[in-house]
């Protein structure tokens, strides 16, 4: 089985097993600041767990990234899904309010996966970049954050759902909208650090 790397031919070992190779080309690739995107296998794309579990096929390649390039474009899709997850949170807050309960806990659910997503991309690409946490207050918003979830599940948890939606309106709106400039933060050192 021959293996390429970005159209170059990836030089293995002849005894080295598919996990092996795969496991070298990662790290590889890591060491050159780039990261494995996908993998084909006789020109079809595969999951690296299938390819894992494969004994057949004649060429196997993979496609990689620079991890600078991979940063931005997560900052700038985060940053175009920002007013939509609170355009979201809002209307989860809309229908509690309208007597939607059912609607409005799928939806809120929904947004809370959408603020778990944010954050993993914020503190992700911050570890990436090097700047996680610099005194520039992320720790505090990130407390707040939570505070402002708890303040919110509390009145859900007793059903008192007006009062839910209240919260959603005075607290965790503005405690999300906090991450905003965070985000822009970090997709302006990604700009810097991947020109």
């Amino acid at each position: 089985m021959r293996f390429f790397v970005d159209e170059a031919e990836f030089n293995r070992s002849v005894d080295a097993s598919i996990g092996e190779v795969v496991r070298a080309i990662k790290e590889r690739a890591a060491m050159g600041g780039r990261v494995v995107m996908g993998w084909q296998l006789d020109g079809n794309d595969i999951s690296e767990e299938a390819l894992l579990a494969s004994s057949a096929g004649s060429e196997v390649r993979a496609t990689t990234k620079d991890i600078r390039v991979l940063v931005r474009e997560s900052l700038v899709q985060t940053e175009e899904y920002f007013p939509i997850l609170v355009n979201g949170i809002s209307a989860v807050a809309d229908k509690l309010e309208g007597g939607s309960t059912e609607e409005a806990l799928k939806l809120f659910q929904q947004a809370t996966e959408g603020i778990g997503w944010v954050l993993q991309v914020v503190q992700h690409c911050g570890m990436l970049l090097g700047t996680s946490d610099q005194g520039d207050g992320m720790a505090e918003d990130y407390g707040a954050l939570q505070a402002a979830l708890e303040n919110v599940a509390s009145p859900l948890k007793e059903g008192k759902f007006l009062q839910m939606a209240l919260k959603i309106r005075e607290e965790l709106i503005p405690t999300v909208q906090r991450l905003a400039p965070h985000i822009a933060k970090l997709r302006e050192e990604a700009d810097r650090a991947a020109n």
